[in-house]
Formats: structure tokens, sequence, C-alpha cells
């Protein structure tokens, strides 16, 4: 009889520990990728920052030649101001990461104003 027992509760541990060990390696693999994830999202974008800025500085550079050689740059310059590099790319990945507290309420500095008691508000 205690033999069952014991082998009942060896049985339902077994189980149960096979099950947090498996949740445990589901939120590994998913926290892995989505860091993965993330780091390609990074790379992605500086990639394409950094070949805007490449653009942008070609471009201002063959204006400046223009200009030193006193040849019409007014298209170079046109073409300059539209290679300025992008603005940050908006994340794509929730903004649980990283973590920032939300601000604090604003308070006010100073209490507002209450009104004064007249002789004339007192009357009934």
């Amino acid at each position: 009889m205690i033999a069952t027992v014991i082998s009942i509760a060896g049985t339902l541990a077994d189980a149960l520990l096979s099950g947090l060990l498996s949740g445990r390696q589901a939120r590994a693999a998913l926290r892995d990728s989505e860091t993965a994830g993330r780091r390609r999202d990074a790379v992605d974008a500086v990639a394409a920052l950094v070949a805007a800025v490449a653009a942008h500085r070609a471009a201002m550079r063959h204006r400046e030649t223009l200009r030193l050689t006193g040849e019409d740059w007014t298209e170079a310059r046109r073409h300059s101001r539209t290679t300025a590099p992008p603005s940050p790319p908006r994340p794509s990945v929730s903004r649980s990461w990283p973590h920032r507290p939300p601000a604090p309420p604003r308070t006010r500095l100073h209490a507002p104003p209450t009104p004064c008691a007249t002789p004339t508000a007192l009357k009934p």
C-alpha cells in the first residue's frame, strides 16, 4: 500500500517537474528569439543610418567641389539637402524593453489660492 502511494507521488512529481522544465525551456527559447530579433533590427537600423550618412557626405563633397571651382551648384545643393540622414526608426519591438518606469505625476509647487471670507459673504 505504501509502495503504491510512493509510486503515485513519484509519478505526479515527475509530471510536475517535466512540465516546469518544458515551460522554462519554452520561455528561454522565446527570449532568445526576441533578443535575436532586436539585435537584427538594431543592426539593420545602424546599417541604414550609415548608408544615409555616406550618401549625404558624398553629395556634400560633390556640392562643395562644384562651389569651390566656381560652377553652378544649385542642383547639387538641392540634392545634398535631400540626402540628409533620416530620423531614427521607430522601434518594432514591445516597449517593455528596456523598461523605463513611468514618470512621477506632476505636483504643484504652491496650493491654489483659497477664497477669503469677507464680511458680506458671512451675512445670511
